[in-house]
This record gives structure tokens, sequence and C-alpha cells, in this order.
């Protein structure tokens, strides 16, 4: 009888120690993103952009993207699965975010337009993807 707990702890144990260490080992490392490169999302017009580290950024509008190098024949599209174990860093904004009383607007002006449009943001959990935090 003493055999047989001892047994089953051992291999209590021995359970434990797997179930505790088998995230880590099933977890691997996205693969570095090329400098330059466009991340899509399925489904979505929005785009993140790789910087020299391999960081993505999304580019709120075309004023942001300007000067900066992109490798548009290096795009490649992701579920949102996907795009969230991703690094990201801060968002490319022309103009950035305005806060008028409670609300929250992202200020957006592409190049082809004279002046830029406000886009009410409904709270900052919605725009964390892109992100903003």
């Amino acid at each position: 009888m003493k055999y047989l707990l001892r047994t089953i702890s051992l291999l209590a144990v021995a359970v434990l120690t797997l179930a505790t260490l088998s995230p880590a080992i099933g977890a691997q490392a996205a693969p570095p993103i090329p400098y330059g490169a466009v991340i899509s999302l399925q489904g979505t017009s929005h785009l993140w952009f790789a910087d020299e580290e391999g960081a993505l950024h999304w580019g709120g509008d075309t004023r942001a993207l300007s000067g900066r190098y992109i490798n548009w024949n290096n795009r490649v599209e992701v579920s949102l699965q996907e795009l969230q174990v991703l690094n990201i860093g801060d968002p490319w904004l022309s103009a950035g975010l305005m806060k008028e009383g409670d609300p929250i607007y992202l200020v957006k002006w592409e190049t082809e337009w004279a002046e830029p449009k406000l886009l009410h943001i409904q709270s900052i959990s919605d725009v964390e993807i892109f992100g903003i935090d």
C-alpha cells in the first residue's frame, strides 16, 4: 500500500509539473518581422508596419506614413488572434488623439484631405489592438 501511495504521489507531482511547463514548452516566440513589412488584419483595411526592431505600428493615416520605409511587396494577412501575439508598438499618427470633455477622438488626416476628420473612440479598450492605451 505504501508503494502504491508513493507511486501515485510521484505521478501526481509529475503531471502537475508537466501541466505547469507545457504552456512554456508549447509557446514559441513569433518569428522576427522584417523591417518595412506590412501586416493586414483579415477582413479589414487596417494595416500595421514593422519598424527596424520588428515592432508593429498601426498606420493611422497616410500622412503618418510619409517618409517611413514600407515594403509593399512584403505584405501578410493575419487573423486577430495572430495579431494579438505580435509585438505591437505605438501607432503612427499624424495628429494624435484629441479629448474634448468626455469623448476621445482620433484625428485622422489623409494626404488627399484638405483638413483632418475626427473619429469618435467609444472606449480606449476598443483601440488597444492599435497600440493606443
